[in-house]
């Protein structure tokens, strides 16, 4: 394993080095600088966004619900959240917030998938035509899995 070494002690063994050996000798320590945890994000594709915008028929809290979707599903767009939830987060009913989800799964910008460990729940994941969550490799495995459901029609955005 590598050791770490941060600005200042690189300086310090640079100035040590050159008092031991030579003070007219330059002595540089170079030293990999951190990088930045990219934040999370989730990727959007432009030609099924617009086409969500312009359509009609999907009230305002609809709107609210696909991006509160977008900001908090999980990688490979699993969304893990229930109802009450999403509602106490937006303020707003739940009767509101399952019409809405409804609308969205009707357009199938959600997609409604029978849990494999308890079939009486749904597992929800946002449609990866819309936008992605996850590494690009997975991306194409994960839309292949998902024609082989047993409404693979449930992929194709309704709004195209």
């Amino acid at each position: 394993m590598k050791n770490r070494i941060n600005k200042l002690q690189a300086e310090n063994i640079s100035k040590s080095i050159q008092n031991e050996v030579n003070e007219n000798m330059q002595v540089s320590v170079l030293f990999k600088s951190k990088i930045p945890r990219i934040p999370d994000y989730t990727q959007v594709f432009q030609e099924a966004l617009k086409r969500i915008v312009a359509g009609e028929g999907m009230t305002l809290i609809t709107y609210r619900v696909f991006c509160y979707l977008l900001g908090t599903m999980q990688f490979e767009n699993f969304i893990g959240i229930n109802i009450k939830t999403m509602a106490e987060d937006l303020n707003v009913s739940e009767p509101s917030i399952k019409r809405a989800m409804k609308q969205l799964k009707e357009l199938n910008i959600v997609i409604s998938i029978k849990d494999t460990m308890d079939r009486r729940l749904n597992c929800y994941m946002l449609n990866p035509k819309a936008a992605w969550k996850g590494k690009a490799k997975n991306y194409i495995s994960v839309v292949k899995k998902m024609k082989n459901l047993k409404d693979p029609g449930q992929l194709k955005l309704k709004l195209f």
